[in-house]
Formats: C-alpha cells, structure tokens, sequence
C-alpha cells in the first residue's frame, strides 16, 4: 500500500537527516534579514512614540518564522538531501532561530490520513514521488479519497479527473 511506502520513506528519511538540523545558508540568511528589520522596526517605533503613533504595533504582526521561512527551509532542505520538496513539508518542524541556537528541530511527521481521507500532504508526497520515479502513478490511485478534491471545472487532465473522482462522494 503505498500510504504505508510514503511513511517508511519519511522515517528512513529522518533516520539519514537526523532530529536536529543545522539551519541552511539561505533559510540562515533569510532569518537573519527577518530578525534585522524586525528589530529596526521596534526602534522605529520606540523613538517615534514621544512624537506619534505612527509606527506603534506595527511590530506585533511581524513574525520571522512563517510559512515563508518554512517553505524556503524545505526547499533547501530538499536540495541537500535530492528528495521533492513536499517530503520535508511533512515533518512538523520547529525553527528555533535565536542566534544561540539556529537549527531545525523535527518533532514528528504531520497526519497523512485524517477521518479517512488524504491530507494535503499525503497527496503532495504522492504526486512528487511518482513524478520523480519513486513509485508508479498508478499507486497514488490507491490512496483514500483527498479531504479536498480537485474542483471538476479545474481538472483539465484526465489524471486531474481521476483525482477529483476519487475524492467525489
């Protein structure tokens, strides 16, 4: 079954990456630029407070470790280790990016399956890796039926048809 083909790959995946990793240079870079303005930002608003509020609270809605920062870690997470970018996006991952301790914790994988059905991230591990020769197209068929099928007036391929009937009620 290939649910169970996908879960083997990401634990053996994990196995060779290992449970702390050392945050890449791009992704380390990017932090650091986030954690830069958003101090700046704080000054900003710090010096300006005697004189307006122009700048107040413009800090509470500025994060460094979004999805942004997520989707770049995984994408060069990918590079390193040649595996399709969902393969990392199935982790659940912590950011710890204090300047002390800039690593990537891995705390376990994200739900493949929820109430029966194919989360997102089942389906993003199972298109990448048939796409990249890791397992036949025809395996993906096999997957319980997506939480979210294909809208029919987007699927334009008959594989993208076959998807959304999969997940049709």
């Amino acid at each position: 079954m290939l649910q169970d083909v996908i879960t083997e790959y990401l634990k053996n995946l994990v196995d060779m990456v290992g449970v702390k990793i050392p945050i890449p240079p791009r992704t380390g870079d990017m932090i650091e630029e986030r954690r830069s303005m958003k101090s700046y930002a704080s000054l900003l608003e710090e010096d300006s407070m005697s004189r307006h509020t122009g700048w107040k609270g413009i800090t509470a809605g500025l994060e460094i470790n979004d999805l942004m920062t997520r989707l770049l870690l995984c994408r060069e997470l990918s590079e390193i280790w040649e595996v399709p970018m969902s393969f990392f996006m199935a982790f659940d991952m912590r950011i710890y990016s204090e300047p002390a301790r800039m690593y990537v914790g891995i705390h376990g994988m994200m739900p493949l399956v929820y109430n029966g059905k194919s989360t997102p991230s089942l389906l993003r591990i199972a298109w990448d890796g048939a796409l990249a020769g890791l397992w036949d197209v025809e395996d993906v068929w096999t997957l319980p039926s997506p939480i979210e099928p294909v809208n029919p007036e987007d699927a334009t391929t008959t594989n993208e048809i076959a998807l959304w009937f999969a997940g049709a009620e």
